[in-house]
């Protein structure tokens, strides 16, 4: 894990045995918290709670294919006989892969390369009737059509029209599928279709996703939803592609989960019928059949990147022939990998058809061979330029439904297992505070979608900011964004575009609270300076407001209680609840920097119960003496005494952090064992550890795992809203809390609420991870992560795998379980 920012969530692993990582990225409550002056008051009636309900759902038990990990199952020999010469159509598909941000950044890849693709693909195919070109990066659609002229864009209307210029997928950028939270992804495809509703009356059809590394299921349960039941996909599992390609099993089904399900709906669950390209890459040299220098041959233009003997880049009327062959051959190969008739095949690559020579050599060519091959009736072959929607059109709804059906998903992806580094498990948490960054951005920009409902008013004019955010943080959710793959300067191009996506969603947030007060209103955290751009919480100060409001918007759908800590520059506040005039109970707690505790800043905790969408208002006032309501902390250092505004804790030879609910008990700064209120005891580990990690964004290959030293500082804190224990490592600035809670609230008082921040800037090359783990539970070499935030998958420890093949993505939940 190579991060270059101070403040990051670590990842965390293992349980029982089981290695396994997710970045904690979901601490961010999605509240939108403000603090104004004044008095105002604001009435909060609370009814009785609704506890959430989670549920974990099993792979489809039916499955034709099942897919776990590095496991698959085949419910039997799916083989398939092929006729020999049967009737084959190709559908021959002309692509740009462009992502925007990689090697470039946005900006400079739309100026040296995609303003030029895009032009050159409106003229050839008004130019060539028969030509097709099909794209998929709507954000970069978006750029060209600021700049387009008025021909460029009739006639780009009318190629879209006629289904020619076929946009696929419709989402603001070809996002990644391991680490994204699914609002994200909503809004990724919502701000994309929309555009392409507004501009050109259309909506599409098919999804065209070649790049991710892995391939979950989010998108096949989220895009039916919108029309798209038709997908095309690319990297999968390499042995797994070599298994089912042999099965003929490159056409598939992918069905949900939750289709075990007997609900008594009368039309099954939606399933994305999937089209799976049939080697490594979406490149012509690597997608036109199984043997690379035959297809290497008819890589053609300036910008092909791969070099060979024979390029076919000078086709007539004596040659044909045998470079028909060649290709029809390759053809013929290739359709034997799947189930119907229908082949397409790729043309392009990377920034491809940015020169009219990569447009005029392909297109003459190709016109050569496929002219030659229709004409010709021992090929029993039509070729053809097309897109994806032709190619999915072309195949019986009958053949779709009857093709086998897939379950699961594509994670970890595995490369080449013999070229040292095959895992691509790093970018699930490579960069976190990036990560953590768009996740911020993410809650903000969805509690400020709900606001605006609430203060319709005063939220005109504001439209533009929002849709800029909410841009910046889709290009983000790209596959080479969120997954910190991107090179240096590129990925400090996307954090800019987060810094100025919050600022955007600060600015509206002020609004619309001034809109509905006399009295103004600032962030509770804000963006530091321009050198450490950082979440900063707001101190408050006697000298500049004995009296302030806080106001604390729900943008959940039912009551809860929330936890909420501000910072002080003393110990003596008053918290009192709306126009009931009630005080707030409340605890001060440390503010613990580098190990010490500071003398001039106070942790101010409190619990409110929410409405659900509702605001609540909550007064906080500086009194000249401590506040029966407010009780201060006692703490316990195993350093120097602590500030002396706190009583000193003598917690003995252990310190326990209680409640009704739970217990632990801490020896030494440590965690040892936890009792629940069953009466069940557990033992209980939690320790620092690294591994060396010589793989970088990409790939995960780690080295000897070592422990780390001892602590260097531990604190106990103990109060009657919170018992906590804070711990900081020796060698590295790395430091956790772990709480245990007295909000009278069963779903946060039930768990220990862990907290980790580290300084990344002293851990660079270092992969950092928290072992946890209990003898007591019995998991069976079983858990469970989340898909993207919509549902949980079971997974299994593979002890036949390597360590880096046993880790898997989960954005937001994990736990154990048989």
């Amino acid at each position: 894990m190579r991060c270059i920012r101070n403040q990051t969530i670590a990842i965390v692993a293992v349980f029982v045995g089981i290695y396994f990582v997710f970045p904690l990225l979901l601490n961010n409550r999605p509240t939108v918290t403000y603090v104004r002056s004044g008095n105002a008051r604001v009435k909060n009636n609370l009814k009785s709670k609704t506890l959430p309900v989670w549920k974990a759902v099993e792979r489809f038990e039916n499955a034709s294919v099942q897919v776990d990990g590095s496991k698959t199952k085949l419910v039997s020999n799916l083989a398939m006989k092929h006729k020999k010469l049967e009737k084959l159509e190709v559908f021959i598909v002309l692509h740009s892969h462009v992502d925007p941000g990689w090697l470039e950044t946005f900006d400079d890849y739309y100026a040296h390369k995609v303003d030029s693709i895009l032009n050159l693909a409106v003229s050839q195919l008004t130019e060539h009737s028969d030509l097709r070109f099909i794209w998929s990066e709507v954000s970069f659609l978006e750029r060209w059509w600021q700049t387009a002229n008025e021909t460029q864009r009739k006639r780009a209307k009318k190629l879209v029209a006629e289904g020619r210029f076929e946009i696929c997928g419709g989402s603001w950028v070809m996002t990644d599928e391991a680490t994204p939270y699914f609002w994200a992804s909503i809004d990724d495809l919502v701000e994309g279709q929309r555009f392409l509703t507004e501009i050109f009356n259309v909506t599409p059809t098919t999804s065209w996703s070649v790049d991710p590394f892995g391939h979950g299921t989010m998108l096949p349960f989220m895009l039916p939803l919108t029309g798209i039941e038709n997908l095309v996909i690319g990297r999968i599992n390499n042995e797994l592609k070599g298994m089912i390609r042999q099965q003929s099993l490159l056409n598939l089904n992918w069905k949900q989960s939750w289709a075990n399900v007997k609900n008594g709906q009368s039309k099954p669950p939606l399933s994305a019928y999937v089209n799976i390209l049939p080697n490594k890459f979406y490149t012509t040299w690597d997608a036109c059949g199984p043997d690379p220098g035959v297809c290497c041959t008819f890589d053609l233009g300036p910008s092909a990147r791969y070099p060979c003997s024979q390029k076919a880049n000078d086709i007539n009327a004596q040659n044909v022939k045998s470079y028909a062959d060649m290709l029809a051959g390759q053809y013929r190969k290739l359709s034997k990998f799947y189930r119907v008739p229908s082949l397409l095949v790729p043309i392009g690559d990377d920034f491809f058809f940015s020169v009219i020579e990569d447009w005029t050599e392909v297109y003459n060519n190709y016109k050569m061979v496929i002219d030659y091959v229709n004409k010709e009736p021992s090929y029993n072959m039509k070729l053809r330029f097309a897109t994806p929607g032709e190619f999915f059109a072309s195949i019986p709804k009958k053949s779709k439904a009857s093709a086998p059906s897939l379950s699961g998903d594509f994670f970890p992806y595995l490369d080449d297992r013999n070229n040292g580094f095959p895992a691509w498990t790093a970018y699930f948490a490579h960069l976190p505070y990036y990560k953590r960054m768009g996740r911020i951005v993410e809650a903000k920009l969805r509690s400020l979608d709900l606001l605006r409902i609430a203060a319709a008013p005063g939220s005109k004019g504001l439209e533009k900011l929002l849709i800029d955010s909410r841009r910046n943080l889709a290009l983000f959710q790209h596959h080479d964004g969120i997954t910190g793959t991107s090179k240096k300067h590129t990925m400090a191009d996307f954090l800019q575009r987060l810094f100025y996506a919050y600022g955007n969603i600060t600015e509206v947030e002020n609004r619309l609270f001034k809109a509905k007060s006399k009295t103004p209103f600032e962030p509770l955290e804000t963006l530091s300076n321009e050198a450490n751009r950082f979440l900063t919480k707001k101190l408050f100060s006697k000298k500049k407001n004995p009296v302030s409001e806080i106001a604390i918007f729900n943008p959940l759908t039912i009551r809860n209680t929330r936890r909420v800590v501000v910072h002080s520059d003393s110990p003596k506040v008053k918290l009192i609840l709306g126009a009931d005039s009630k005080e707030i109970q409340a605890q001060v707690l440390p503010h613990i920097v580098d190990g010490a505790v500071s003398e001039s800043v106070f942790e101010i905790l409190f619990f409110v119960d929410l409405e659900p969408l509702a605001k609540t208002e909550v007064l906080l006032e500086f009194v000249d003496s401590q506040p029966s309501s407010t009780i201060i902390s006692k703490v316990h250092s195993s350093a120097k005494k602590p500030n002396a505004a706190f009583k000193e804790l003598k917690p003995g030879a252990a310190f326990v952090l209680k409640n009704d609910l739970i217990k632990a008990k801490v020896m030494d700064g440590k965690i040892t064992d936890i009792d629940l209120q069953s009466g069940k005891s557990l033992d209980f580990k939690f320790e620092l550890a690294k591994y060396s990690d010589r793989g970088g964004a990409y790939v995960f290959v780690p080295g000897t795992r070592t422990e780390l030293p001892k602590l260097k500082h531990y604190f106990y804190v103990s109060g009657p809203l919170c018992n906590q224990v804070v711990s900081t490592a020796e060698s590295v600035n790395i430091t956790h809390w772990i709480s245990v809670f007295l909000s009278k609230d069963p779903i946060l008082d039930s768990s220990l609420d862990i907290e980790v921040f580290s300084d990344i800037t002293k851990t660079i090359g270092e992969t950092f991870m928290f072992v946890m783990g209990s003898g007591a539970i019995e998991n069976e070499q079983t858990f469970y992560t989340d898909a993207n935030g919509l549902h949980m998958m079971r997974r299994h420890y593979n002890k036949d795998e390597s360590l880096e093949m046993n880790f898997y993505p989960s954005p937001s939940t994990s736990f154990l379980g048989p």
